[in-house]
């Protein structure tokens, strides 16, 4: 509902302009510039055909599901009752003067937007119509005669590499013996942001594995418990797949906002996998989006079957905000020429906050993914709020050093991923193998040395802001030990795999390094049983995925500090 005051008209032959609106246009087009969540025609007029930092109307991407229909409400040309009505942005059309009845009223759209967007209209019984836009909308003169018209309009996309996400609106008023006038407005389609580890969790999510996962649901059911979010399990029969129990991989959480409402919006994977179509049959709702950008692209695996998980969403993150980026900055794993599907980097870039995304090289691991080499870590301290865990072969090499010279080196470790007929592998007998150690020393100077000095230029950050995590690669690329990095950080507390590193008088000593890593951050640190995913070539960040909440601020609080 806007505030403004409406001057109605009389539908005289002539026009003339009311005394209470001598200084407003003959046609007026306004929607909520100022972003005080009101459409008043007079404060939201400055500026109104621009679109800036400071002054500009928004609208969303209609996404969720208010209708309950199982599809985003943007996919069908109707208002889904009530909560759909807010959903959507107003558009207040309004004449200062007098209109005869043989004149010519109508509403046009830029033509970059006219398949990105809709317009509703109210009709005479109280309903919404959605004009077809590829050609001028007509307004009969008798609807604005008694007042202002309150139109609707909502976004059927998000911004991307063909549309930067605005739209033009104009009204043009045609009358016998003068020439047309015209008034517009510019709105933009609120961007689809995506949220860090810093971020508060409201609900986690882990697929169901009927007889292998168990102990680790109840381990994060314990957590949830005391950490303030809600877990969810997704049925193993939503699926249809045993091995479909990668929920990082099928869905990326974020959310967007328009002044008055937000709402999460989960983009879905380009995988073709059944798992992939668990986020719209479970998640989608009120207030709960869902979109796709991009297919599945048989073309990376035919070419080369190591590239074939790149476009999973382990393989896509956000980092905190960093210098210039107040939301954070997106970035994802690469392998030579071949990274995450292009069309959605193009996308996320597009957005205008949280890009360009930068590429890492992540080809030297078997699955290529980021969460498997970068986990930032909040630290409570303002001036430097997070550190960022890396994986550290060499810190590895010194820990079997210093096992070693204490007397550990008979002591076993990986003891669950050893078969019954097979010898146990030792702290000495992992320390001997010097193919290993010299593979794990190159990776450590060569692969991963200058995706960290990647990630100090470009997100601003300082050698002391790395946590070195022990870490040992196979000479194929998989992590030996469960990869510690690859971790969930909630609510105060760190998420991460149980590394059976060697046991001595009941303590695990790589556990116990970790926790010295670790006893500086503000962060309870908990080691779950994570094998059946460790064994699938995942952990725990893997497993799960996290919805989170939106900044304190609204999104747009934040442009001008870009």
């Amino acid at each position: 509902m806007h505030t403004s005051r409406s001057c109605k008209n009389l539908l005289l032959l002539v026009p003339f302009l009311s005394a209470a609106c001598a200084s407003s246009p003959p046609v007026d087009l306004a929607a909520d510039v100022d972003r005080d969540g009101v459409v008043d025609l007079r404060k939201d007029a400055a500026g109104e055909e621009a679109w800036t930092a400071r002054r500009g109307a928004l609208f969303l991407n209609n996404n969720d599901d208010d209708g309950g229909r199982g599809a985003p409400d943007h996919t069908d040309a109707v208002v889904n009752g009530p909560a759909d009505l807010e959903d959507l942005t107003l558009v207040v059309l309004r004449c200062n003067v007098g209109i005869a009845p043989d004149a010519r009223l109508e509403i046009t759209v830029d033509t970059a937007s006219r398949e990105r967007v809709r317009l509703f209209l109210p009709t005479a019984g109280g309903g919404w119509e959605a004009p077809d836009l590829a050609r001028p909308v007509p307004i009969a003169p008798a609807r604005v005669a008694g007042g202002d018209l309150e139109m609707r309009t909502e976004a059927l996309t998000y911004a991307d590499q063909a549309w930067n996400g605005e739209v033009v609106l104009t009204a043009t008023l045609t009358q016998v013996g003068s020439g047309p006038v015209s008034d517009a407005v510019r709105l933009r389609v609120a961007p689809f942001i995506l949220l860090s580890n810093l971020q508060t969790g409201t609900e986690l999510y882990v697929r169901e594995a009927t007889g292998r996962n168990e102990l680790f649901i109840s381990q994060i059911a314990d957590i949830a418990s005391r950490a303030g979010f809600t877990l969810t399990v997704i049925p193993e029969a939503a699926t249809e797949q045993r091995g479909g129990i990668w929920c990082q991989d099928a869905m990326e959480i974020g959310f967007t906002q328009i002044p008055g409402r937000s709402m999460s919006v989960v983009l879905r994977a380009n995988r073709d996998r059944p798992l992939d179509e668990v986020p719209r049959q479970l998640l989608l709702g009120t207030d709960y989006g869902w979109f796709t950008c991009g297919v599945f692209r048989p073309e990376i695996v035919e070419r080369d079957r190591g590239n074939r998980w790149l476009d999973w969403y382990g393989n896509l993150e956000v980092a905190p905000p960093v210098p210039g980026y107040p939301l954070g900055r997106v970035y994802y794993g690469s392998n030579g020429e071949e990274a995450l599907n292009p069309e959605i980097v193009a996308m996320l870039d597009a957005q205008g906050m949280q890009g360009p995304a930068v590429k890492l090289d992540t080809g030297w691991l078997v699955i290529k993914h980021v969460d498997e080499m970068v986990c930032f870590v909040p630290t409570g301290e303002g001036r430097h709020p997070y550190k960022v865990l890396v994986p550290d072969p060499e810190a590895m090499i010194a820990l079997l050093d210093r096992w070693i010279a204490e007397g550990h080196g008979e002591a076993p470790v990986l003891q669950p991923f050893r078969r019954e007929d097979e010898a146990p592998m030792t702290v000495a007998s992992l320390q001997a193998d010097t193919d290993l150690r010299d593979h794990n020393l190159a990776l450590s100077q060569d692969r991963i040395r200058p995706n960290r000095e990647t990630l100090k230029n470009e997100f601003g950050l300082e050698e002391d802001d790395f946590i070195g995590i022990p870490a040992y690669f196979t000479l194929r690329g998989s992590s030996l030990f469960p990869n510690l990095v690859n971790s969930v950080v909630i609510n105060g507390h760190f998420l991460t795999s149980d590394p059976h590193g060697p046991e001595v008088a009941g303590t695990d000593l790589l556990q116990q390094r970790v926790r010295e890593l670790l006893a500086d951050l503000p962060l309870e640190v908990h080691f779950l049983d994570d094998r059946i995913y460790h064994r699938g070539g995942g952990n725990v960040h893997c497993a799960t995925n996290v919805r989170r909440t939106p900044f304190a601020r609204p999104w747009w609080t934040y442009l001008g500090d870009r």
